[in-house]
């Protein structure tokens, strides 16, 4: 998620929106880019294309529901990628498995980038087992 401060706040022209000079993420999770195309009425080529970000699955799910995205981006914290610092890019999917410690269900997510490399995402961080685990596809992007 991420955390918009008052201070970062800039007067918007439209009502419904707010614009700030920056925001915040308070974990060290994946987060995603996506550009949408926007069209004037009646046209059949984008006029331009606007940039999301968003900070977790469930609402990137939500808002490929509601969007027609062009591209989407996989940004990851060192960690997650296994190198020295964040990483960007472009995705193709995202599965989910459950796993059960003692009392606990786990998400797993499996992230598959373009060029077919796998990052593994342990919500719980028990560290489930991989090789037994069953992943569903719960999203894919062109």
């Amino acid at each position: 998620m991420f955390i918009a401060n008052k201070d970062n706040f800039i007067p918007s022209f439209w009502e419904d929106s707010f614009n700030f000079s920056g925001v915040e993420l308070i974990s060290f999770s994946p987060w995603f880019m996506c550009e949408v195309p926007q069209f004037e009425k009646g046209s059949v080529e984008a006029t331009f294309r606007s940039t999301h970000l968003i900070g977790d699955v469930i609402n990137l799910h939500h808002f490929a529901s509601m969007n027609e995205i062009e591209k989407t981006y996989i940004v990851t914290p060192a960690n997650l990628n296994k190198t020295e610092s964040w990483s960007i890019q472009r995705l193709r999917s995202i599965s989910k498995a459950i796993y059960q410690i003692e009392d606990y269900a786990n998400i797993i997510y499996r992230f598959e980038t373009e060029i077919g490399k796998f990052l593994d995402y342990d919500l719980g961080g028990f560290g489930g087992d991989l090789l037994n685990l069953k992943f569903d596809t719960i999203l894919k992007f062109s």
